[in-house]
């Protein structure tokens, strides 16, 4: 009887422990959602704000759009959806401006560039070489790349804008693109926040001006390295 006891008492330690573990893993969650989801979806929110605010002055707030996105972007949840959810409620504050359906594009393993395949990118900016803009919320294939395989496009919308949610964007990537005209305005991250006022952020457009900003020809060199 005493070896069931004591298999009897490991069992119950071994549930208590378990039951310990979770509560743990459970609050660390909870502490983790409250200090940094909500912020990070404020900030999420402000990209696709601000993107959609520079792009109707890009056109004028005049004209066909076209945006670019992937299969994360339509799974409500995903942290992007907040992008494309915030840009959709902004362009349409300006009546003038035609937001055509999204295009969605899946990443080609088999493409050697990461993002928009090099074929699609190309085939999409002359299929809509007469629209106003096109919006890319899909990061861009390596410009060397598209050159090497012949995949440079021919005919190009007025307006090509990008919009790099990752942490660093190398400026190397979009040299050329703003170079050779094929990017007429980056949303990237900053090289460092800038000063905010006490308490910190509060709304979508403040946590853009913190961490990000629009970059063109005339101050990309200010873009990381």
């Amino acid at each position: 009887m005493a070896i069931w006891d004591e298999i009897r008492d490991r069992k119950i330690t071994s549930t208590i422990a378990v039951v310990v573990l979770l509560v743990a893993l459970v609050s660390i969650w909870a502490q983790t959602r409250s200090t940094t989801l909500k912020p990070n979806h404020s900030l999420l929110a402000g990209i696709g704000q601000v993107a959609a605010m520079e792009t109707a002055t890009a056109v004028r707030d005049n004209g066909q759009i076209v945006v670019v996105i992937d299969r994360s972007y339509t799974i409500d949840g995903a942290a992007q959806f907040d992008e494309w959810q915030a840009f959709q409620r902004e362009v349409k504050k300006y009546k003038r401006i035609n937001l055509l359906a999204p295009v969605i594009v899946e990443v080609d393993p088999n493409d050697g560039s990461p993002g928009c395949p090099s074929g699609i990118f190309k085939d999409l900016l002359e299929q809509y070489a007469d629209v106003a803009a096109i919006v890319f919320f899909v990061s861009l294939p390596d410009f060397d790349w598209l050159r090497k395989n012949q995949r440079i496009p021919q005919r190009l919308p007025p307006h090509v804008i990008a919009v790099d949610t990752g942490p660093l964007p190398a400026r190397g990537h979009y040299d050329s693109y703003f170079a050779n005209g094929y990017v007429t305005m980056l949303i990237a991250a900053r090289r460092s926040a800038a000063p905010v006022k006490p308490g910190g952020p509060q709304t979508g457009r403040e946590w853009f001006d913190a961490y990000y900003q629009v970059f063109t020809p005339a101050n990309f060199e200010s873009l990381t390295e």
